[in-house]
């Protein structure tokens, strides 16, 4: 849903290289894009096609690709790998979709679940053999899933060179305390970098949202559709506002759920993420509070936060153990804090967070808080680094980030995804520029879609980019977990009906959602206390896949 899933293969000495500075290439205006004139798309047989997700059903039933429904279908167009240069036999690769193609569609949406690099072809799949209900009450409409470039079956690079730090020094967690530090990450960044432009060559160098849009827009020239329909989530809204800004007049409506946030500081960007994982601390209380069964509810309200300080107070006194193959260390404050991440994020799995820290101070050992953290698979350098911009690329930089994150009261658990990205990335060749403009944007009508508790996403975020959309309207599920596609409810329906639409009506249930609609803003005094929203969340495909 959330999460860039890889299969790691094995892995070869490197030679190191080096990596030419490349400038970011995003285009300053509407009239800098380059002309589109696409190929023709390649209709393939969607029976030798088969998206990676789907190879284990694939070789359990061999009759699986015999039946497929005449409302699947599969194509490949090539694209520049260059848009500022001329297509031709150097200059190109193969972009991957899939479509569900209903009789006589009424529109055409294009999603994108995020990732970034989330694998998303199987999802017309499942749709079109009715393995999923994700995208019920779309069903007359036509679904277009695009792998984007260097994922998947869409000119994938070496993932084993460019998404590992096989042979490298690792990645650090935590901010950098002083210089050796911060160049460490540096080291790595570059070391990375290299690898993947020696095994994946110029790819490497564009495989951002510049490029992606632009595939998007490509696809839907060759295509003929006059306009398309945007629904994304996750990096997917990140995705998406590129599209909308770049080719507005392409975009009939768009729902963006969960979103990335635009156009903000990194300070306010981090601080944002800080505060999103201490409420969901305080959430993690509220449910034990809720439950019997959790090992600290009878020492009530606030034992979970309480709890929580202890764990931290051991591991800076260097008192917790951890035993990872066979080899024993003890846990950092920094482990610790990322480490909680992993239980909080996505859907968040309160129960083994709780289980998972009373089994760590009654041990003392933090082994069993520090899943297994394939952090370059939830956000790859390779695909984020394009698309990103710091603000200041320094010690100093990252020093006045913790400055900013120690003066607010965020319970010790602030961990934040987006500063661990900047510093990965922080040698990387590839880089975004500065872009805060709301151009073409701000008056277009999007439905952002959010959680009241979202550790991916901060609720935060959604509210900066609806303030500065006057058009758009806010929808707000009150409960947990990161997106609302998935949730069966209101704001699940309002998506639905927004897209079938155009329209928005006021909720009959605001104990599930409220909506916010043109021209009314939420503010920060407005997300509800962690202690007085439910925890009853049901999920669209519950029945089919259980462990949901």
């Amino acid at each position: 849903m959330t999460l860039f899933e890889i299969h790691f293969i094995p892995l070869l000495l490197l030679v190191a290289l080096s990596v030419p500075q490349v400038t970011a290439r995003e285009p300053e205006s509407k009239s800098q894009e380059p002309h589109l004139d696409p190929q023709p798309i390649q209709w393939v047989n969607c029976s030798d096609n088969v998206p990676e997700a789907l190879y284990s059903e694939y070789a359990i039933n061999p009759f699986f690709t015999e039946t497929l429904p005449g409302t699947l279908k599969c194509g490949r167009l090539d694209v520049p790998l260059d848009y500022a240069k001329e297509f031709d036999e150097k200059n190109n690769i193969s972009i991957a979709f899939s479509l569900y193609t209903p009789p006589n569609p009424v529109g055409t949406i294009f999603y994108n679940p995020g990732g970034p690099g989330a694998e998303v072809q199987s999802e017309a799949w499942h749709f079109a053999l009715n393995s999923s209900r994700l995208f019920s009450g779309l069903e007359d409409f036509e679904l277009m899933m695009m792998d984007p470039r260097g994922t998947h079956a869409s000119s994938p690079l070496n993932h084993s060179y460019c998404l590992t730090e096989y042979d490298v020094d690792p990645f650090p967690f935590g901010p950098p305390k002083d210089q050796n530090e911060f160049e460490a990450y540096r080291k790595t960044s570059k070391a990375v970098s290299e690898k993947c432009l020696k095994h994946s060559g110029e790819l490497m160098k564009f495989v951002g949202s510049h490029e992606a849009v632009l595939d998007w827009e490509s696809i839907r020239i060759a295509l003929d559709r006059k306009t398309v329909s945007l629904l994304g989530v996750s990096y997917g809204t990140h995705y998406f506002t590129q599209y909308i800004k770049r080719f507005p007049a392409s975009i009939h409506l768009a729902v963006l759920d969960a979103p990335m946030v635009h156009g903000k500081s990194d300070i306010g960007t981090i601080i944002d993420e800080a505060v999103a994982l201490s409420r969901m601390l305080s959430r993690a209380d509220a449910y034990c509070q809720s439950n019997s069964t959790c090992p600290f509810y009878s020492q009530g309200k606030g034992a979970v936060i309480d709890g929580w300080n202890e764990v931290l107070a051991r591991a800076k006194a260097g008192d917790l153990a951890v035993t990872k193959q066979n080899a024993s260390t003890t846990a950092t404050i920094n482990d610790i804090q990322y480490g909680s991440f992993w239980f909080l994020k996505g859907v968040p799995s309160y129960d083994d967070f709780l289980q998972a820290m009373a089994g760590t101070l009654f041990q003392n050992n933090a082994t069993i808080m520090l899943p297994e953290m394939y952090r370059m698979a939830d956000l790859p350098p390779p695909l984020v680094c394009p698309d990103d911009y710091i603000e200041d690329n320094s010690l100093r930089g990252s020093q006045a980030i913790e400055g900013a994150l120690a003066s607010l009261d965020l319970n010790n658990i602030h961990p934040s995804i987006i500063w661990q990205v900047k510093l990965d990335c922080s040698n990387w060749p590839v880089h975004g520029r500065k872009d805060t403009s709301w151009e073409n944007i701000q008056d277009f009508p999007i439905l952002w879609v959010t959680s009241d508790f979202d550790a991916n996403t901060p609720t935060e975020w959604a509210n900066f980019n609806h303030d500065r959309t006057p058009n758009s309207t806010l929808v707000v599920r009150h409960g947990d977990a990161h997106g609302s596609l998935w949730p069966v409810g209101p704001a699940r329906d309002i998506i639905i009906q927004y897209l079938r639409t155009g329209q928005v009506f006021a909720s009959s249930n605001e104990t599930l959602v409220t909506v916010y609609h043109p021209g009314m803003t939420r503010n920060a005094t407005q997300i509800p206390d962690p202690y007085l929203v439910g925890f009853d969340v049901r999920w669209v495909d519950e029945d089919l896949f259980p462990s949901l």
